[in-house]
C-alpha cells in the first residue's frame, strides 16, 4: 500500500478549501524513488528516525512502524504499521497479526540524499501460534510535506482468509476531522463530498471501501492520503467500536 500525508498552507485571509483533483498527490509523484532505493550506501538507524521539515515531523520508530505524524503541532496520523488477520484453523486462538509485535527483524535503515530521506525495514511478521507467517520489506520516503510508503509481503506459511489478509493501517485522530469536509475517489472514479460527523451514529457512517483517494480540509490547509491502482483503501470509523480515529487500510 502506498499511504501519502500532506499538508498544505491556505492562501492568507481565505478559508481552505479542497484542492482540484491534479493537486491531490498521487505515487506518481515519485517515479524513480523505488528503483534509486536499492542504490548507495545504507546506515543502520537502530534507535528509529526522527524527520522534520519545517512544521512536518514524522516519527519512525525503530520496528518500521510510523508512530506520529504532524504538521503545525497539529496530529494529523497517530501511527502507520502492518496488520494481518487470517481464519484460524483447528485449535482456538488470536488470529490477528502486528508488526509492532512481530520479531526485531533486521536493523531500520537510513539513506539521505538530495533532500530526501529514505529508511527501509525488513523482517519477519507473525504472532504465538505462526511467530513466522510471512516476510516483508518496507521502504520509506520523505520529504518535506510527503510520505511515500511502499511493502512488499510474502506468505511463509498458508493462511486462510475471507478477503485481503495484510493491509498497512493507517489512525487518524478524530480529533484533527471532525466536523470538517471532505472529498473521497474510488476505484471507478467516481467523487464524493461530505462532512466527518462530530458524533457518530449508524446512519451518518461514513465507511467505504475500494477507495483510491481521500482528502480532508485542516487547519491550515487539507490531508490527502492515496493508493495506488494496485492497492485500495478502506476507510473506518472506529467510534462504532467504540475507538477515537478514523482507520484507513491499505490493501492489494
Amino acid at each position: 500500500g502506498t499511504p501519502l500525508a500532506t499538508p498544505a498552507p491556505a492562501t492568507a485571509n481565505t478559508t481552505p478549501s479542497l484542492p482540484p483533483p491534479f493537486m491531490v498527490p498521487t505515487p506518481d509523484d515519485f517515479p524513480s524513488w523505488k528503483s534509486e532505493a536499492a542504490r548507495g550506501k545504507w546506515l543502520d538507524c537502530p534507535n528509529g528516525h526522527a524527520y522534520r521539515a519545517g512544521d512536518w515531523q514524522v516519527q519512525v520508530r525503530p520496528d518500521g512502524t510510523i508512530g506520529e505524524i504532524r504538521f503545525h503541532d497539529l496530529l494529523l496520523v497517530r501511527q502507520v504499521l502492518i496488520h494481518g488477520r487470517y481464519v484460524a484453523q483447528g485449535d482456538k486462538h488470536d488470529a490477528r497479526i502486528f508488526q509492532c509485535s512481530s520479531g526485531p527483524g533486521q536493523p531500520l535503515l537510513l539513506r539521505q540524499e538530495e533532500g530526501r530521506t529514505l529508511l527501509r525495514k525488513s523482517g519477519s511478521l507473525g504472532n504465538q501460534r505462526f511467530p513466522e507467517a510471512a516476510t516483508y520489506v518496507e521502504d520509506l520516503l520523505l520529504l518535506p510535506g510527503k510520505l511515500c510508503c511502499d511493502i512488499e509481503i510474502r506468505l511463509s506459511v498458508p493462511l486462510a482468509t475471507h478477503s485481503g489478509l495484510f493491509v498497512s493501517l493507517a489512525e487518524v485522530p478524530l480529533d484533527t476531522l471532525a466536523g470538517r469536509g471532505f472529498r473521497l475517489v474510488d476505484a471507478q472514479n467516481i467523487r464524493q463530498l461530505a462532512v466527518v460527523p462530530r458524533t457518530y451514529a449508524r446512519d451518518t457512517e461514513i465507511g467505504r471501501a475500494n477507495l483510491r483517494q481521500f482528502c480532508a480540509v485542516i487547519a491550515g490547509g487539507w490531508l490527502a492520503l492515496a493508493a495506488d491502482d494496485a492497492c485500495a483503501i478502506t476507510l473506518g470509523d472506529e467510534r462504532s467500536w467504540g475507538g477515537q480515529d478514523l482507520r484507513f487500510d491499505f490493501g492489494a
